[in-house]
């Protein structure tokens, strides 16, 4: 029961945005389980991305021209994350929505937008 309690929670902990709904939490308790040791495995060893992340292979993908979408509210991932990320890639472009966190509908809004504008430049 306490594993099930700290997934609840972690679940929980993503977004300080009031409308953020835990969606782990309603996932059946194997997966939540499952779910839980890979992203503590993942942590544990960076991503398997190096000491900086994503950060450490942004010359590698220079050629490609990114849309950043990042939640304010988001705080397991924060704003400066991909704050770092967007000043190290050239013709990157981050868009930071004000209310939401890790996800939300408006998030899922803006996504659908920008595939939209980046399909339009090419």
């Amino acid at each position: 029961m306490a594993n099930h309690t700290r997934i609840r929670s972690r679940a929980s902990c993503s977004s300080l945005a009031p409308s953020f709904q835990p969606w782990l939490a309603r996932r059946d308790p194997p997966f939540r389980v499952v779910f839980t040791l890979q992203v503590a495995h993942s942590w544990a060893n960076d991503a398997f991305l190096g000491r900086q992340g994503v950060l450490d292979g942004v010359a590698t993908s220079a050629h490609l021209l990114p849309v950043l979408i990042h939640g304010r509210l988001d705080i397991s991932g924060p704003l400066v994350t991909a704050w770092e990320l967007h000043k190290r890639w050239p013709g990157s472009w981050l868009v930071v929505i004000d209310h939401e966190g890790q996800s939300g509908a408006d998030m899922n809004t803006q996504v659908k937008r920008e595939t939209v504008i980046i399909c339009c430049r090419c």
